[in-house]
């Protein structure tokens, strides 16, 4: 991993970024491993996805989601 500051709102590069996972809490269980944790929470969209917020790399904020209906 490369450590850099933070990416401002008004700069350009990254500043959020999304997974679909198969299994949300194993993901915030190895997420949790590397230091990084909800920021504020787990919701559930419609009974279709569960998400949460973790902040990442260089203040990168990562999105999760669960996709419910895939069984």
């Amino acid at each position: 991993m490369i450590e850099t500051a933070p990416t401002l709102p008004n700069e350009l590069g990254m500043h959020r970024v999304a997974f679909s996972v198969d299994d949300l809490d194993e993901a915030l269980a190895t997420a949790a491993r590397h230091g990084c944790h909800p920021l504020r929470g787990v919701a559930t969209y419609e009974d279709a996805y569960r998400l949460t917020y973790v902040r990442g790399p260089s203040g990168i904020i990562v999105m999760l989601a669960q996709d419910l209906r895939a069984t």
